[in-house]
């Protein structure tokens, strides 16, 4: 089995890292801030930009406008957030129900526990898409990233 590649050294991934950000620890080493979802996924948001430059490449016409690219982007990543939660076997509803059953396996109770968690965390992510922030926070965060390197 062969990744594709664009470019020599680009790989694409299977997977994609989405987490919640606390901010820094006070002085106790103590987080005060509730966790709060501020991107998608750095990763994801690299994968796309390789592909769109591959793209833009071959075919620089479909990539002309800015807004469309981000447009672009938003439409593939929640379409690749809601096929993930297509994965699953069971819906957020269904793991609610699950944990209410007080004779659940202590193992079987944890599992649910973080497959809910995880589609939590990616119905958070359309929302952010949604709303507009996902992208934009990611591209601050990348040319935050550009400018100190």
């Amino acid at each position: 089995m062969t990744q594709a590649k664009l470019e020599e050294n680009e790989e694409f991934e299977e997977y994609f890292i989405i987490e919640r950000d606390s901010g820094d620890p006070d002085s106790e080493g103590q987080l005060t801030y509730s966790a709060q979802l501020r991107e998608v996924s750095p990763e994801l948001e690299e994968q796309a930009k390789a592909v769109f430059k591959g793209i833009k490449k071959q075919k620089p016409e479909l990539f002309s406008e800015k807004r469309k690219r981000v447009d672009d982007y938003q439409a593939i990543v929640s379409k690749a957030l809601t096929a993930k939660l297509g994965t699953y076997p069971t819906t957020m509803e269904e793991d609610e129900t699950l944990l209410k059953d007080d004779n659940l396996a202590k193992r079987h109770r944890m599992a649910i526990t973080v497959r809910l968690g995880e589609k939590r965390l990616l119905h958070e992510a359309l929302a952010l898409l949604q709303r507009g922030d996902g992208e934009d926070t990611g591209r601050q965060a990348h040319k935050k990233t550009r400018q100190s390197a």
